[in-house]
């Protein structure tokens, strides 16, 4: 499920997503430290309109490409990762835009969280959400949500399967 917050005094966009992993939440830690979780598919014929390729270590490097097929603009900004704890990353570029208020927020930012769900007679498991945060140019795509919707979805779906992979593994 991807909740949209727009938050109209800043013109600043929050999607928000976040599913349930089987796993206490230091084992799905580990899975995010594998590198090829967050990589890009390989190239496909069609351009992509949102790219993003990071690396989940403590001050990891990365990328954020967006690319408008309409206009044939196209931008590439460095992303840089911080913990805030062994459950909570962040990824952002280093810019920042002027915000309504006279602020400055990322272009672009993702924060991942992981939360443990304690449940009655059932395995601890881990939730784990995730949040673009960005600031719009005039000129990206319109459909630059759905694009990060279904980045989400994947990246999400990769690291259950990473996770479960790695538990029959260790059985």
């Amino acid at each position: 499920m991807l909740t949209h917050h727009t938050d109209p005094i800043r013109t600043a966009t929050t999607l928000t997503t976040s599913r349930c992993v089987e796993a206490l939440p230091h084992d799905v830690e580990r899975s995010l430290q594998c590198p090829n979780l967050f990589r890009s598919l390989a190239a496909s014929r069609e351009p992509r309109t949102v790219a993003i390729d990071f690396n989940p270590r403590h001050q990891g490097c990365g990328a954020i490409t967006i690319a408008c097929t309409e206009t044939g603009i196209s931008e590439r900004r460095p992303l840089r990762t911080r913990h805030h704890s062994p459950w909570n990353l962040t990824a952002e570029t280093e810019d920042g835009a002027l915000v309504r208020g006279g602020s400055r927020a990322p272009v672009f930012a993702l924060d991942i969280l992981l939360v443990p769900l304690i449940r009655p007679r059932r395995p601890v498991a881990t939730r784990v959400g995730m949040f673009f945060r960005f600031v719009p140019a005039s000129w990206w795509p319109v459909h630059l949500e759905g694009a990060l919707t279904d980045l989400a979805d994947l990246w999400l779906r990769r690291l259950e399967e990473h996770q479960h992979s790695s538990a029959e593994h260790h059985r």
